[in-house]
């Protein structure tokens, strides 16, 4: 006789469902929780700060004063848009979070008072990322979903010339063996838009 084993699995829409037969990986797997500020918790380990897992790195304007943090750049010839150019803005989002938090506001405003009106081409390429837990699939909506969320504060604050490229679990900057480093991979970053993102989104 067949013994149904019940189980756990999170559903697209990010609510957990009971399933009979449950695949062994789930979309962000259930011994992966979520604490009050969004933060990932390994069982049996604490989870990261609020602090920890939103950090964000920006540079006011080419050649200008950097406000970048001492984050290391562990980014390989693949995973960055544009090879030979640093995002102008990295915003780091909780785990398994979408949504725009408090900093990432303000951030984006000081960006769009301090760092927009020098830029000489006016167009922007916003990328959205996730770390490795969880499919493919799921990974890709989650990392268009905070793309969107980065792109519709910035037309809020009057920049409307951007474009959306989402690449879920794909292109990491940091290890994802650890949770200090899932979190540096969970990010939007806002680049220059040019031919060049073009070329390198097709290869």
């Amino acid at each position: 006789m067949k013994i149904s084993r019940l189980g756990i699995e999170q559903a697209t829409g990010g609510r957990y469902v009971v399933c009979d037969t449950c695949p062994t990986k789930t979309a962000k797997t259930p011994w992966q929780s979520i604490d009050g500020t969004g933060s990932e918790t390994t069982r049996g380990g604490t989870a990261s700060s609020a602090g920890q897992s939103i950090a964000a790195d920006m540079a006011i304007g080419p050649g200008g004063t950097s406000m970048r943090s001492n984050a290391k750049d562990n980014t390989d010839s693949n995973t960055a848009t544009t090879a030979s150019a640093k995002p102008l803005l990295t915003l780091r989002f909780p785990f398994d979070v979408s949504r725009i938090q408090p900093e990432h506001r303000q951030l984006l405003a000081q960006f769009a008072s301090e760092v927009w009106p020098t830029l000489q081409r006016k167009a922007l390429l916003v990328i959205g990322y996730t770390d490795d837990i969880g499919s493919h699939h799921y990974n890709q909506l989650l990392a268009r979903k905070r793309a969107d969320s980065v792109v519709r504060t910035l037309r809020d604050l009057g920049i409307d010339s951007v474009r959306i490229e989402a690449k879920g679990k794909c292109c990491y900057v940091a290890d994802n063996e650890t949770p200090q480093g899932r979190a540096l991979n969970r990010r939007a970053e806002i680049h220059l838009f040019s031919n060049q993102n073009i070329k390198e989104s097709f290869q």
